[in-house]
């Protein structure tokens, strides 16, 4: 599956392994939400568990190791960094 729509690239870290473990080097991680190229959300359709361009319930934070928004909060940190004039570097804080 391919990502459309708001999407912010994540530069490639090692993860700390736990002792007696290989560090692991995730490549390919983005900030995403489930939404079509413009941004919007697709039609649902009846009977599917998940559409993969619309955001249909709290089981679409699902991932493969990515940070996955809901498309309002998506569109909002957008707002935020626009008037912030997107910067460079962002931290990202996990609580």
């Amino acid at each position: 599956m391919q990502i459309q729509g708001y999407a912010i690239q994540l530069e490639n870290k090692t993860c700390t392994p736990a002792p007696g473990q290989k560090p692991v080097k995730r490549t390919d991680m983005l900030i995403h939400s489930e939404m079509l190229a413009d941004g919007t959300q697709a039609v649902d359709v009846p009977l599917k568990d998940d559409d993969f361009w619309r955001w249909d319930a709290d089981f679409d934070y699902k991932s493969n190791g990515c940070i996955k928004l809901k498309p309002t909060d998506l569109k909002d940190l957008f707002s935020h960094l626009d008037q912030a004039g997107w910067p460079k570097n962002l931290t990202l804080q996990v609580s």
